[in-house]
């Protein structure tokens, strides 16, 4: 059969079907064979048979190629298939979206009014009123507020007394510095010591630190006033609270309305604790100039004498064999014996110590130190020395330690402290320091006092 008979009946084949445009790979096909034909017959010569069997047969596959083309593949028909599935599926997830976990679109919620729910009923709970205070509680409760009210008081008090304390200790430094000044320009006059710019601004800074002392006396009795009557209420009324139940005629309310009233009168207020400075009057310079005179004669600090002189030199030259014999100390002589080595120090030859001494003279590192000729510690020097690094200071000498010496002893990290000498006056009691002392050893620390002095601390205590 030839190839004609093959074309012709291919021809008439897709004669029977509609005429339709080519898929891509049929169409690159049949411009191939119109471009082989028009290849043919543009050549004069014939080719040879071997070529021509050649062409036929490439003829034939493209026709081949041709009539699988005609439908189409396997690959296709899969792709439809999976995308028709596809688009059921997405239509099925749209139409009942729960079947993939989603509730579909948020639909408004219904209004509360459109719910028919059933009427509930409010239960209104009973609450339980607190039952009013007994007549002993009312009285404990106001007690208790008489007790708040004195401890402020005291609070307060303890901050005017460091108030009072600090510029104390600052007028006393500044007398250690008027004397040097003294000493050293060799002035002996009021009218000398006016002349010089050192010691008239001193005079005039002592003058006004008197001035706020004196302005803080009236807050300072108010406040004293006002514990002491609450004590004596509160216990007056303890006392009667204890005996209600066994005695009669005792009038518990005339107690609460003494109480109420003392409240009421000394609650703190800006007011009632104001310094008066403008009612002050300044003391005058020449009457603060008598008196730093009259005191460095009083204290008996003299100029060394020639064997404290000696000593001293021997003290710097760092021969300390005799500085128990020393009877007066100097800034520049507790500055060098301040660098002496050992772990006890006796300076029981001394009858005073100033506040520029003990400066230097309590930087000593020992364990041990002895001072038991001093009658009495100024505050200023009291400063330094319970700011002292050791473990024993013997204070023997001391007849009184009041509560400004007591004050600085409750920031000494030392271990004992004697005070052997230590006496009590029933007339000048003051219970404040025997507090301290008491507190102190509470504290850690170990106290040697007498036996007198002990019962009393222990009595404060009760």
């Amino acid at each position: 059969m030839d190839d004609d008979d093959f074309i012709d009946l291919d021809d008439e084949e897709f004669d029977d079907e509609p005429p339709q445009e080519p898929d891509s790979p049929q169409k690159e096909v049949l411009e191939s064979q119109e471009n082989d034909k028009s290849e043919k017959k543009s050549e004069t010569q014939p080719e040879p048979a071997e070529k021509q069997k050649d062409s036929n047969d490439g003829d034939r596959r493209s026709i081949k190629s041709a009539k699988k083309s005609k439908g189409p593949s396997a690959t296709q028909i899969i792709v439809g298939i999976t995308i028709l599935l596809m688009g059921i599926a997405g239509g099925v997830f749209y139409l009942y979206p729960a079947l993939i976990g989603f509730n579909g679109e948020a639909q408004p919620a219904p209004l509360k009014a459109a719910e028919s729910t059933s009427p509930v009923l409010m239960v209104q709970k009973q609450i339980e009123l607190p039952k009013p205070p007994s007549e002993t509680e009312r009285y404990l409760a106001k007690l208790e507020d008489a007790g708040f009210l004195r401890a402020e008081l005291i609070e307060k008090q303890e901050e005017i007394y460091r108030l009072k304390l600090h510029y104390q200790n600052g007028i006393a430094d500044l007398e250690d510095q008027i004397d040097r000044e003294l000493q050293k320009e060799g002035i002996t006059s009021y009218i000398q010591a006016l002349k010089n710019r050192r010691i008239e601004l001193n005079l005039r800074t002592i003058q006004r630190r008197r001035s706020y002392i004196h302005g803080l006396e009236k807050p300072a009795r108010w406040i004293e006033q006002g514990s002491e009557e609450l004590l004596y209420l509160k216990r007056k009324a303890e006392l009667d609270l204890q005996l209600i139940d066994i005695a009669g005629g005792i009038d518990m309310d005339r107690h609460m309305r003494h109480i109420g009233a003392a409240i009421q009168k000394y609650r703190p207020s800006a007011e009632k604790l104001a310094v008066d400075r403008e009612n002050t009057d300044l003391p005058h310079l020449k009457t603060i100039w008598a008196q730093i005179k009259n005191k460095k004669k009083k204290a008996g600090q003299a100029p060394p004498t020639v064997t404290d002189r000696e000593i001293i030199k021997e003290i710097c030259a760092g021969n300390y064999e005799r500085t128990a014999e020393l009877t007066s100390m100097s800034a520049a002589a507790a500055q060098c014996l301040s660098k002496k080595n050992g772990s006890e120090l006796f300076l029981n030859g001394l009858p005073t110590l100033s506040p520029a001494a003990a400066k230097h003279l309590f930087k000593w590192r020992g364990s041990w130190i002895c001072i038991n000729g001093i009658k009495e510690l100024s505050p200023a020097a009291a400063q330094y020395l319970f700011k002292w690094e050791g473990n024993w200071i013997s204070l023997n000498g001391l007849t009184a330690f009041p509560p400004e010496l007591a004050t600085y002893l409750m920031e000494w990290e030392g271990k004992q402290l004697e005070l052997m000498g230590l006496q009590y006056n029933k007339k000048n009691a003051d219970q404040k320091a025997l507090k301290y002392l008491a507190l102190w050893e509470t504290m850690g620390g170990k106290l040697f006092i007498s036996d007198d002095v002990r019962k009393e601390i222990a009595r404060v205590l009760m």
